[in-house]
This record gives structure tokens, C-alpha cells and sequence, in this order.
């Protein structure tokens, strides 16, 4: 049994690395390029939420409007921004797959728990604009995270899906001999 927990403390320890590799891939080493992470998708959900507040009536078929598109909006980004980041995330990190401690779904596991946690950071932070700016929130709030666990969920599956069919083929643990895709 010690084993095994000294395995997963390995892993959970490659998949850290990994997930900071993606950071700065991503965003640069400067502490701007790490609030953007946040920040980006914040900048489009806002004022798309502020804007249907102010076309649209507050209460519209008695649903109150803002919790309705807040609590959409997000998850649709967290499906969009997976789903956008596993396509090709092999051959991006082919050479990664040179370290025998690295596998492919740690890779995957790396790409997805940084963006699920910056949705859920993100998710937190439109929850305190809104409350502070005393605007309604969703109304059973555990019942909405236990629907964001979902989304999740669902987000992760299809991930997974789409990550195995834009596979390329002909992979070993030194690199891809071909790179044809099915």
C-alpha cells in the first residue's frame, strides 16, 4: 500500500509540473500573464451579462434574468475552452512523452484541471461582482454547483473524446513516428 501512495504522490507531483509548464507556455512568467487567465474570459462575460441586464427585462418569463445567463455563460465557457485546449495536445507535447514519469493522460489531466480551475476562480470572482453590486445570484447556490460539477463532468468526458480522435497515430515513448490523424 505504501507504494501506491508514493506512486500517486509521483504523479500528482509530474501533473503539478505540468500544469505550471502550461502557465507559463501559455500566459509568459510575467504576473500579468497569469491574471489573464482570469481576466480574458471575465472581459467578455461581464459586459455581456451588464448588456442583457440592460436590453432585456430583469424578469423575464419570471425567471430573474442575471442568474439565468450567469449561471450558463461560464460552464459554456468551461466546455468551449476545454474542448478548444485537448485538440492536438498530444502532438504539442510530444516531447514531454521522452520522460518515463510522464504519460499522455497526465498531459490531459494537466491541460484540464487548469481550466477547470480558472473557471472556477472565475466563477468566484463573478459571484463577488454581483453580490456587490447587489444584483440577484442564482437562488439555490448548492444545487447550482452541484450542476457545475456536472458541467464539468460532461466537459471532461467530451475532452477526453476529442483528445483520443485527434490522437496521431504511430506514437512510442520517444516521440510520434507519423503524424497522420484519424
Amino acid at each position: 500500500m505504501s507504494s501506491f501512495w508514493r506512486g500517486l504522490v509521483i504523479q500528482w507531483r509530474v501533473v503539478g509540473a505540468l500544469i505550471i509548464r502550461e502557465i507559463y507556455t501559455r500566459f509568459g512568467r510575467e504576473s500579468l500573464g497569469f491574471a489573464w487567465i482570469v481576466a480574458e474570459p471575465l472581459a467578455f462575460a461581464i459586459p455581456v451579462l451588464f448588456v442583457w441586464r440592460a436590453v432585456r427585462n430583469p424578469n423575464e418569463h419570471g425567471i430573474s434574468l442575471m442568474p439565468f445567463l450567469w449561471s450558463g455563460y461560464l460552464p459554456l465557457l468551461l466546455f468551449r475552452h476545454l474542448g478548444g485546449r485537448i485538440l492536438l495536445f498530444i502532438r504539442a507535447n510530444v516531447p514531454l512523452l521522452y520522460h518515463q514519469r510522464v504519460t499522455i493522460f497526465d498531459i490531459f489531466l494537466a491541460r484540464a484541471l487548469l481550466e477547470i480551475f480558472s473557471n472556477l476562480t472565475r466563477q468566484c470572482i463573478l459571484c463577488g461582482v454581483l453580490r456587490n453590486r447587489a444584483l440577484d445570484v442564482p437562488r439555490d447556490l448548492p444545487m447550482f454547483y452541484l450542476g457545475y460539477f456536472y458541467m464539468i463532468w460532461w466537459s471532461v468526458a467530451v475532452a477526453l473524446i476529442v483528445g483520443a480522435l485527434c490522437a496521431p497515430t504511430g506514437c512510442n515513448r520517444s516521440g510520434c513516428l507519423t503524424l497522420t490523424y484519424t
